[in-house]
């Protein structure tokens, strides 16, 4: 029986196979250890194999195959759980354990099973090697480790790279043993938590306006007109507090805090402008400087009770002469002293640092465009000034020429409805065309003394046209009027500063430069604007929508590093399959792989052994064999009892 146990004789070119003792037979030492020489002739071995245990491929490598289908199923399962709640949010997976666990258990399990083709195919192929011709026993214990794990597989491909001849069959396996260390790292790295934008069926609302009146309170009769409150409040505001800019003083409807406004939209606004005019201020003597035509005058001297006048603002209201042709709904003058700090402008006349600076600011209604979008509860609208457009003044010539009535603009194009329409003047009224529009020069001609110009309107669809109502304008001028009119600082002698805080503010011990006048009237403008777009119970407010985002922790896949592990699924099938296809060929049919068994069995004598040398019948024998690991003759042995 010891002929069955060693080496067998080979007829059949095992394709794939290559041995480091390929070009002779070697004479080392390993000749002398309890093998026999394979000198039997084909018939001798084809008598030998009546005496092998023959077996199917399926019988055979049934584990091998059903642990390929198993790791087939295991990545299938990780890539329907993953394409499941890909890009779903984190809020969605109800399992008492994350998704990164889940996967991790299936990885280990896909890892687990897809050793043993490897770990299988890899001792099979030492005997096939043996059984092909005589070889040295160190090639046994090469190849035994590197079906063992990848340290012993690393040492195998080492072999070959120092250009000992190895089993390109057995480098395949060993390189697939060695890349399965990084199954854990792939299917983690496939998986992660980020940041996912949703935009959710709610949507979001931007207040707009295209005509702004009736917010004024009172009995119309006998000019008992008052200013809302609102206005009152905004403007107020306006001087006292006023805001960095639209963004910060528009309500805006979003329910998450991040939401987008894919289009442009245009509104009716309050703009201003500012110029410099301290060109025109006059020096007259005792330290007194004038402007002249506007009413206003300012000394630094205590020529009365009243002290030194530093500041003193006026409107269009205390202009001297005819009324000059003004595109404003309403603005005002400063007149201040030019000083350095309290102890300078208190210099009674002695400072040479004084000056006389006067700045005038206009605020008019216009159109602008926006575009805007709400990030973590942040509004932000940007103006497209390019198409900023303004509003002008205009009398109907039917009522009569006798006051300023309303500001109005038709418009080319406008936004409405959530899209931008196209506008067409129309010079008679139609069902659609109801808003009569007065040019610029209805109100220029109207100044002109005993004027007899009459022009006809044109008629606009309303959403294409802008106005401030008459009311509007006649209140607002009003309030205005009495604000900054005759707005004035003292500082009487040994007192401190009077005068309203605002104007003490702006002023600011004569520090007060253009820069700081403009981002006043700025300031004033842009709360005026915002009551108007935030008051949809008086003037009719649309609302420019857009979409609601929800940000949220959500499941990202990157398929790329599980397709490596599809990949190793299909590498290890085809190793396995070359592998039935190597052990069909051989003479050899037996089913020994990584068990130690047949190493043992080559000194342990069975009883009833007969002929069979599957592992099964194997360890059926061995279970009834006591050995021992002891000292014999020098040497430790194991021997049986």
């Amino acid at each position: 029986m010891a002929g069955i146990y060693t080496k067998l004789d080979s007829q059949v070119d095992l394709h794939g196979f290559t041995d480091a003792d390929g070009e002779a037979k070697t004479e080392s030492s390993s000749a002398e250890m309890p093998v026999e020489e394979s000198n039997k002739s084909d018939a001798a071995a084809r008598d030998g194999k009546s005496t092998i245990h023959t077996r199917s491929a399926w019988s055979l490598w049934k584990w091998e195959i059903f642990s390929i289908i198993l790791g087939g199923a295991v990545i299938a399962a990780i890539f329907i759980l993953l394409r499941i709640y890909e890009n779903k949010a984190l809020s969605e997976w109800r399992a008492p354990i994350s998704i990164n666990t889940v996967v991790a258990i299936l990885t280990a399990l896909f890892k687990g099973v897809l050793a043993v083709p490897i770990s299988s195919g890899l001792g099979h192929i030492k005997w096939l090697l043996f059984s092909k011709r005589d070889r040295s026993l160190a090639d046994l214990d090469k190849y035994d480790k590197a079906s063992h794990g990848a340290w012993g597989s690393a040492i195998l491909i080492f072999n070959q790279f120092r250009g000992r001849s190895v089993s390109l069959v057995a480098s395949f396996g060993a390189a697939l043993a060695i890349l399965s260390l990084a199954i854990d790292s792939f299917s983690q790295a496939s998986v992660s938590i980020t940041t996912c934008v949703r935009t959710l069926p709610n949507s979001a609302y931007i207040p707009r306006v295209n005509h702004a009146r009736d917010t004024t309170a009172g009995q119309l009769r006998h000019k008992a007109r008052y200013l809302s409150t609102d206005m009152q409040f905004a403007i107020l505001a306006g001087v006292y507090s006023p805001p960095a800019n639209s963004s910060v003083s528009t309500d805006v409807t979003c329910s998450t805090g991040n939401c987008t406004f894919p289009v442009p939209f245009t509104t009716l606004d309050m703009c201003h402008s500012c110029s410099d005019i301290s060109n025109q201020v006059m020096k007259l003597e005792h330290n007194t400087w004038l402007l002249p035509g506007y009413g206003s005058m300012i000394r630094t001297n205590y020529s009365d009770w009243y002290g030194m006048h530093l500041v003193n603002m006026t409107t269009s209201k205390n202009i001297t002469g005819p009324e000059k042709p003004r595109t404003s709904l309403f603005d005002f003058q400063i007149l201040a002293v030019k000083c350095n700090g309290s102890d300078d402008c208190r210099d009674d006349g002695k400072g040479t640092t004084h000056a006389g600076i006067a700045f005038e600011c206009s605020l008019t209604p216009c159109v602008r465009t926006y575009m805007a979008n709400m990030t973590n509860h942040v509004y932000a609208e940007h103006e497209v000034i390019s198409r900023r457009q303004f509003l002008h003044p205009s009398v109907n010539p039917v009522v009569g020429f006798n006051v300023l009535k309303y500001f109005q603009l038709g418009v080319n194009r406008t936004f409405y409805n959530g899209n931008w329409i196209d506008c067409n003047a129309s010079k008679s009224k139609t069902e659609t065309h109801t808003t009569d529009i007065f040019s610029y020069k209805s109100y220029t001609e109207y100044l002109h003394e005993n004027s007899t110009y009459r022009e006809d309107p044109l008629y606009y669809r309303p959403e294409c046209t802008f106005q401030v109502g008459d009311d509007e304008v006649y209140t607002m001028r009003a309030f205005a009027d009495n604000l900054f009119s005759k707005a004035t600082v003292l500082l009487p002698y040994r007192l401190s500063l009077f005068g309203e805080a605002w104007i003490q503010k702006l002023w600011d011990w004569g520090r007060m430069d253009f820069s700081t006048v403009d981002a006043f009237a700025k300031g004033l403008a842009t709360s005026i604007g915002a009551n108007w777009r935030r008051n949809p119970e008086t003037l009719g407010i649309e609302y420019v929508e857009g979409h609601t985002h929800l940000t949220e922790p959500c499941i990202k896949v990157s398929w790329g590093f599980l397709f490596f592990l599809a990949i190793l699924v299909i590498a290890e099938s085809l190793f396995l399959v070359i592998i039935v296809i190597i052990s069909h060929r051989s003479p050899w049919k037996g089913d020994w792989k990584s068990s130690i068994l047949p190493y043992l069995f080559q000194k342990i004598t069975l009883p009833n052994l007969t002929d069979k040398q599957t592992e099964s019948d194997l360890k059926k024998a061995a279970e009834g064999v006591r050995a021992t690991f002891e000292p014999v003759d020098g040497r430790w042995t194991l021997t049986t009892g």
